[in-house]
């Protein structure tokens, strides 16, 4: 009874993950290009500000939605940490897809987010919410 309990919670809470993911990948996408698209600011600078925020509706999601907790201090610092990491790797691979291969920015960032979605997937998973 008990084992059947924790499969049914944690298959819920797997699947509000997975949704809660479609959502926020859409949200940081669709914000993303419209930064890209509006804002006369270089790619760095605006994908910097739909990062900024796509990691605090993220973060609210995931807290109240997905695990349904209050978070720490702790849950903050290395969510932020993360983040700043998969901004890094974002903007250095749309760089290299710019200069190297000569495409477009929104192009690039197109590209490189279902990758960079993989990756904070995984971060969140065996790191801040583990």
């Amino acid at each position: 009874m008990l084992k059947e309990l924790i499969n049914i919670y944690k298959s819920q809470v797997l699947v509000r993950f997975l949704f809660t993911g479609a959502i926020n990948t859409l949200f940081g996408v669709t914000i993303g290009v419209v930064f890209l698209f509006f804002l006369p600011f270089h790619f760095t600078l605006s994908i910097f500000l739909a990062t900024c925020v796509g990691v605090a509706f993220n973060y609210f999601m995931s807290l109240k939605f997905v695990f349904q907790t209050n978070g720490s201090r702790k849950a903050v610092f290395l969510f932020l940490l993360a983040y700043l990491a998969t901004y890094i790797i974002n903007t250095t691979a749309i760089s290299i897809l710019i200069n190297k291969f000569g495409l477009s920015d929104i192009i690039s960032f197109v590209i490189i987010s279902p990758f960079i979605v993989c990756l904070t997937y995984l971060l969140q998973k065996n790191i801040i919410f583990k």
